[in-house]
Formats: C-alpha cells, structure tokens, sequence
C-alpha cells in the first residue's frame, strides 16, 4: 500500500469520525423535538382521539434516515429502514355530551326578538322626541319620553334629551315673559313690565338685557310718580320749598329723557311720560307768577293760609302769593269759625280777600 492510499484512508477515517459526531448531535436534537411534539399534542389536542408515539429506536432509525439521506459519504455505508409507528391509545376519557332542553331553543329566538323589538321601539321613540323637540312640541316631546324611559330609563340619552326639552321650555317661558313686558312698555305699564322682568330673573339671573330693562322700567316708574304727585296736586306748588324741589327735579328729568346720549332716551316710545312731562312744566311755569294779595280783617280774627302761613291777627296784610289754591281760616273765640277759599289765577294782577268772623255761636 503506497502513502498516497493511506493518507486516502486516513481522511475519510477523519470524516467518518466527524459525520459520527454530528449524527449523534442529529439523534438527540430529533428526540428532543419528537418529545415536545408530543407533549404538545397532549396539551393543545381538543379531542381525545388516539395519538401517535414513536418509541426510542424508531426515533433514532428517522433521524439516521434524515440525516443519511443527506450525507453522500454515510449513505454508501450505513443501511437504512424504514421505521414503524406504534399507536398509543390515550387514558384521557371523553367528556359527556351537553343536552339542551328542546323548551330552552326554542325560548332563547323568542327572547333575541323581543329584544331587537325593544330596540326598535325605543329608536323610534327617541327619533320622535328629537322630532317634537325641533317642532316645540314640547308637550309631545315630554310625554313620548316617559313612554321611552319605560324601555331604558339608564339609557344616557334620556337623560340628555330630558335637557334639552327643559332648557326648551326654559327659554319658551322667558321668550313669553319677554313679550309681555314688551307690550306693557309700548303701553307704558311699568308696573307690570317690572313683575315680567323679575319673573325672567328668577329663570335666569344672567341675562344681561334683562337686568338692565329691569333698571330702566325702576326708574320710568319713578319719573311717572313724580310728575303724577305734581299734577294730581298741584296746590302742593304754592310751597316754595316744594316748587323749588320740584323745579329741580324737573330740570333732571328732562335732561335725561331728551338727552341722544342718556339710557332714558327715547322721544318715541314713552309719549305719555312726555305728556306729563309738559304738564308739569306748565304748572311750574303758572306756579312761578308771583301775584300780590291783600288780606284784610277787623283785627279780631285770627287768620290761617294753610301751606302758606299763620298770620294771627291782623287788620291787613301785603302778600306775595303763587297761583293756585288757598284755603283761608279765621277763627274768633264765641263766633262761628270762618272758611274761604282763594283760587288765584297766573293771569291775575292783583287780589284782594276779607276774613272776619261776624256770626256769634
């Protein structure tokens, strides 16, 4: 034998000692794979049908065969055979079948339909609210959502539609109250227009328009007051304390109503609060015509002007007298009391009146 077929002989001794290596690297993988798949099968299986375990040799014999079949050099040496499979009934019993009552089948359609109807129903009552809603029908929109609430109280938009048809009537209650102290105004029933307004207030305390027509029918109320207590009595302005105040609150009045820039302005719409206005302009222009009196007596007689003044006895007296009306009393111990009254007119030059008790009690 040369050196030439030794060294040829070496090498595949070599190989043949790597290829033994790798088989049985080969062998032990496969057995481990084949262990977890069974394992697996055993856990994951759904039913407990028999399950296929190849035993040691059998693993051995397949992986020899895999590996063989792809190393040309163990395949001319190593024989392979074809491996058997043993099956393996499993101990796991089967489960008892689940029976279904016949009544139970033929409830559960029943109960899914009534349901779906219940749905149903209730969507179309819903869609009739949002449709009552848009309409103000309000009282329909209410009624209807009771009959909703019956099907699915819990239901989150029976709670909002439950609010949009109380802010609906809210603001339809304001929108009324406002229109009827609207037409007080144009009337200029500011009594009337104030409870309007304090009703709004009470719904809602901010509105703003609200608040300040509020403020505004205050003070028109208090202007008419004023120049009806002027002209109902206007004898009150033969006192000059009371003209001057009178004069003066005059003055304030008509700068703010005929002011463009005054929240009192509006020349058009209180003609009957201007009406007073001149009224009570003529009086204190009439009030302010000092006419001159003489006042005569016997000396006797005590002599009264109510809301002028006590003049006592006199036998005549220069007065200085606003136009109006004076009510003159003299009054004479053991003599009937005596009572005239004086009506003096801004077109009068002068006047001249006697006080004398003469009747004996």
């Amino acid at each position: 034998m040369g050196l030439d077929a030794q060294r040829e002989i070496q090498n595949k001794q070599n190989q043949a000692s790597n290829t033994r290596s790798k088989s049985i690297i080969f062998i032990l993988l496969g057995i481990i794979i084949c262990l977890l798949l069974v394992i697996t099968h055993l856990v994951l299986s759904p039913s407990p049908t028999p399950i296929l375990v190849p035993n040691n040799t059998q693993i051995e014999t397949s992986v020899k065969k895999v590996i063989i079949n792809n190393d040309p050099i163990l395949k001319k040496i190593i024989p392979t055979t074809t491996p058997r499979i043993t099956i393996i009934p499993t101990s796991v019993p089967l489960p008892t079948p689940i029976s279904i009552d016949n009544n139970i089948k033929k409830e559960v359609p029943v109960l899914e339909n009534q349901q779906t109807q219940e749905d149903v129903e209730f969507n179309k009552m819903i869609s009739e609210v949002m449709n009552a809603i848009e309409k103000q029908q309000l009282n329909i929109a209410t009624h209807t959502l009771q009959r909703a609430k019956k099907l699915k109280r819990n239901d989150p938009i029976i709670n909002e539609l439950d609010k949009r048809i109380k802010t609906a009537i809210q603001k339809n209650k304001i929108q009324t109250l406002t229109n009827k102290a609207r037409h007080d105004i144009k009337n200029e029933q500011w009594n009337n227009a104030l409870i309007f307004y304090n009703k709004i207030i009470q719904i809602d305390p901010n509105i703003n328009s609200v608040l300040v027509k509020k403020q505004q029918a205050k003070v028109y109320i208090q202007l008419n007051r004023m120049m009806d207590i002027i002209i109902n009595k206007p004898e009150r302005l033969q006192n000059d304390v009371v003209f001057e105040k009178a004069k003066q609150s005059l003055i304030h009045i008509q700068n703010k109503i005929y002011d463009p820039h005054s929240a009192l302005y509006a020349p058009n719409k209180t003609p009957k609060l201007l009406n007073k206005i001149k009224q009570v302009d003529t009086l204190i222009k009439k009030a302010s015509i000092i006419i001159n009196v003489t006042l005569l007596s016997d000396g006797l007689t005590d002599i009264i002007i109510y809301k002028v003044n006590h003049f006592g006895l006199l036998n005549e007296q220069k007065l200085s007298l606003r136009a109006g009306r004076y009510t003159i009393v003299g009054s004479r111990e053991g003599y009937k009391d005596i009572r005239k009254v004086l009506i003096i007119k801004s077109t009068d030059y002068k006047r001249q009146i006697e006080i004398k008790c003469r009747d004996l009690i």
